[in-house]
């Protein structure tokens, strides 16, 4: 299947315009955003720090917010005309760092889908959240002190049990910084991330969640290139296992990979020319699988500042697994082609040829000066689709036997019918590891734009345990 149709914003160069991404290759949609500014940083590298996804679908088959320099912003027409929706200031964000954003993301604020976007001010340490129903009237709430000063850079951000977790590093001898905002409380606290070795937390660091729990890879500015495996516990980011020793330098700019596999945790570490791979089953055990899963392409000859991300696409059958893809890049420089390779396993090369060394980049195209959606989950905010159905969930709130879900469909080929129905996985944020039907499938539902329907579905209790959580997905069919 190919990879659905992702969004990005190119933001290194000239006025940032929103691009579709088929494969590698990106399509500019509408026109440059009126006003927009590409994001800067106090040490004028900005592509040491990319990952937040800076455009989402929120509103409508029609209607996305970008979130770049000092503004958000919103077209209700796929890009043809734009408006400003919030303005930040000099108080919410270093004017002189403002990549020193979460990125955009939707949660659910009493059960309403919410836009969320936290700041930085990496001058004097305060947070800030802004928050929206509608997408044009912003709530703001902070400051939220941290302590902590020069943390400009977000190295990766990951929603989990309704809460918006973004880790920040910074120039200079700096640990990691984790914010967690609870959209719903109005509350924000800090996780302090310490290294290892008590040397500088590099700047491409990854989030994830695997099994409910949430985890961040991250290396070291030190010689013999640590990288660190740990899971926020209580509030407390707790060192699991011994470090990996990769064998590098200080590779400040590099990016790294951690995804979910079925029950396996996924991580791409970069070394001076190449990548390893490792993964962490349920007991957290690691093992190498470098020599499995990583092909010639990628086992020599890249720059130390080369990176890697993951994006999950969405479902070719509901129900069942998505396709993973990463896209790799061999530099941060703007005009770094990206490339794209197939996921196909824990114990088979990425790539074209998966049962091959010699496996090779699916597709390759596109920049590296493009802001692709770098999010774990497909929930369906980040990718467009155009001249298809599209679902958009208003809300969802407990009933007894079940959750009533609220959605609206559109279409962009016009009124009629769709039919839908949910999906429940427990034990892993990603997608489901046992997906099964819920009572209460819909057909024939008013694809029109504007009709809200509810409806209540009831999980199957078979394969739940004592303290595992449902994890829902609506899907056409």
């Amino acid at each position: 299947m190919p990879i659905a149709p992702f969004l990005a914003l190119n933001n290194r160069t000239g006025t940032p315009q929103v691009r579709r991404y088929v494969n590698a290759t990106p399509t500019p949609i509408g026109v440059s955003i009126p006003g927009a500014v590409i994001d800067t940083e106090s040490g004028g590298d900005v592509s040491r720090a990319r990952g937040y996804p800076a455009v989402i679908k929120f509103g409508g088959s029609q209607t996305f917010l970008a979130v770049t320099g000092l503004s958000v912003y919103r077209t209700t027409d796929g890009g043809a005309t734009w408006a400003t929706v919030l303005t930040l200031t000099g108080t919410h964000i270093d004017t002189g760092a403002t990549i020193a954003k979460s990125g955009l993301f939707v949660l659910h604020v009493n059960g309403v889908a919410t836009a969320c976007l936290v700041t930085n001010n990496r001058g004097n340490g305060n947070f800030f959240a802004f928050t929206s129903t509608n997408g044009t009237s912003w709530t703001t709430l902070g400051p939220f002190a941290s302590g902590f000063s020069d943390r400009e850079h977000p190295t990766d951000s990951v929603v989990h049990d309704g809460r918006l977790i973004t880790t920040w590093t910074g120039g200079g001898n700096t640990t990691g910084l984790s914010s967690i905002f609870d959209p719903v409380a109005g509350t924000m606290t800090f996780a302090t991330f310490a290294t290892a070795q008590g040397n500088t937390m590099n700047l491409g660091g990854a989030l994830c969640v695997f099994n409910d729990r949430v985890f961040s890879l991250t290396q070291e500015a030190s010689a013999s290139g640590h990288t660190i495996l740990k899971e926020l516990v209580a509030g407390v980011w707790v060192l699991i296992g011994t470090d990996i020793i990769a064998g590098n330098s200080d590779f400040q700019t590099s990016k790294l990979c951690l995804f979910v596999d079925g029950t396996d945790m996924v991580g791409f570490v970069p070394k001076a020319s190449s990548w390893d791979a490792y993964k962490w089953d349920a007991a957290m055990t690691r093992t190498n699988i470098t020599t499995l899963v990583v092909p010639t392409a990628l086992a020599s000859g890249l720059a130390n500042t080369q990176r890697m991300s993951v994006i999950v696409d969405e479902r070719a059958t509901p129900g069942t697994a998505p396709t993973i893809w990463l896209y790799q890049s061999t530099d941060g420089s703007a005009g770094a082609s990206q490339n794209q390779w197939a996921w196909n396993g824990v114990s088979s090369f990425i790539g074209t040829l998966p049962g091959s060394a010699a496996s090779g980049s699916d597709d390759s195209g596109g920049s590296a000066r493009d802001d692709l959606p770098y999010v774990k989950h497909a929930q369906g905010s980040t990718f467009w689709t155009s001249t298809e159905d599209y679902i958009e969930e208003v809300a969802r709130s407990p009933v007894v036997g079940g959750l009533l879900i609220s959605f609206k469909l559109y279409s962009d080929g016009g009124v009629g019918t769709a039919s839908v129905r949910a999906w429940y996985g427990v034990a892993n944020d990603e997608y489901p590891l046992s997906a099964a039907t819920l009572t209460g499938t819909t057909t024939g539902l008013a694809k029109d734009n504007t009709t809200v329907h509810q409806v209540t579905w009831q999980a199957q209790t078979d394969g739940f345990s004592s303290g595992q959580k449902a994890k829902f997905v609506l899907e056409k069919f």
